[in-house]
């Protein structure tokens, strides 16, 4: 194979004693190792393919040699909320950019328990967050989010996860995200809000189980594919946040 290494760099000959960069060290039908080069024109990142093909629309196939953040959880909280900042390239004296224009660079201690970093290595970042109301958008060194990701740190009520993602009147229908409060109102919709508990009596369009992170719900009769949030919040846009009253594949 030949592995597209960004525009006009192609990698082909195999590692060895000699070669032990810019080469393949293993491929197969279905995978091919590599040794990275180093970046091309002095890039940032590079778009990577094999044999001149494609990537899937799901995938990012970016390598990235600056830092990069590829996970960020939870995806909400308030201040003080412990956050894991997955990645590359962090350094050993990582800035965490907390928005636009908020770097965190202090170590916590027991006299600073919010906006500072727990523990730091070049792959992974813990923090605890600052005080704040608007939703803030993460990077480090002034680097860049995955393709993929939804790297928003949310302040309000934000939906990360929806299961199952379709079904008929009387689903159970899980919602995970965080500051949902203790009674969460779910919209169901632009105009359809959940806030009844599920009894005897009421057993659908109503709430079988809350919490701040997760709230279950029965969903409610014919009402069409919605989107759902909680609290006239957000869905991350890592996530549809649609549920599907018609046939939808789930992955």
């Amino acid at each position: 194979p030949t592995v597209n290494w960004g525009p006009g760099h192609n990698i082909i000959e195999p590692c060895s004693t000699s070669v032990t960069t810019d080469c393949i060290l293993s491929n197969s039908a279905t995978q091919v190792t590599v040794v990275a080069p180093a970046a091309p024109g002095g890039a940032t990142s590079v778009a990577v393919t094999v044999n001149s093909g494609f990537a899937t629309s799901s995938a990012d196939n970016a390598f990235y040699y600056g830092s990069v953040v590829t996970g960020l959880k939870p995806q909400g909280g308030i201040a003080g909320t412990k956050v894991t900042v997955s990645g590359a390239n962090f350094g050993t004296g990582p800035t965490v950019n907390w928005g636009d224009g908020h770097p965190i660079t202090a170590k916590c201690s027991s006299m600073l328990t919010t906006d500072c970093i727990v523990s730091s290595s070049a792959t992974k970042i813990t923090l605890l967050a600052p005080a704040g109301s608007e939703n803030a958008a993460i990077a480090v060194n002034g680097g860049v989010p995955a393709a993929y990701l939804d790297n928003v740190f949310y302040y309000g009520s934000v939906v990360t996860g929806l299961k199952p993602q379709g079904g008929v009147a009387g689903a159970k229908v899980t919602i995970a995200g965080a500051n949902f409060g203790a009674t969460p109102t779910v919209d169901w919709g632009g105009s359809h809000p959940i806030t009844v508990l599920c009894s005897t009596t009421v057993k659908l369009d109503c709430i079988v189980s809350r919490k701040n992170t997760k709230v279950t719900v029965v969903a409610p009769g014919d009402t069409g594919n919605v989107a759902v949030t909680v609290n006239g919040g957000a869905a991350a846009t890592s996530i549809d946040g649609t549920f599907y009253q018609t046939a939808v594949t789930e992955s």
